[in-house]
């Protein structure tokens, strides 16, 4: 089981010099939880990152669809739970087997594994 704030979570738009959106729980056990804050800087998008100081920003919209993903992360994450409890188990490098085996690797990534 995966120790993360439980789902659903939301997505609050923000305005607040580069900060595009804020995540938040909308659990009823953890309400109002603050997850994450997704940035932006339009202004800063030619910024190839060459300087190790200064980050490379992404732009509003690509920002707002990162917000969007990681706001779904506990709906997919249980989603894969249940197709991985039910996924019938098949010989390797058929179809079923390489879902089998994206699905475990997307669940150890998601527990830090």
């Amino acid at each position: 089981m995966n120790k993360h704030t439980p789902g659903p979570w939301i997505v609050n738009e923000a305005d607040n010099g580069g900060e595009v959106a804020n995540i938040f729980s909308d659990n009823p056990e953890h309400d109002g939880a603050y997850v994450c804050a997704v940035w932006s800087d339009e202004s800063a998008t030619g910024n190839d990152g060459a300087d190790e100081e200064t980050p490379q920003y992404v732009t509003d919209a690509e920002a707002n669809a990162n917000a969007a993903l990681i706001a779904a992360a506990p709906d997919m994450y249980e989603a894969l739970e249940a197709v991985r409890a039910i996924i019938p188990q098949h010989n390797a490098g058929t179809p079923w087997a390489r879902a089998a085996d994206k699905i475990h690797a997307a669940l150890a990534k998601a527990e830090g594994r």
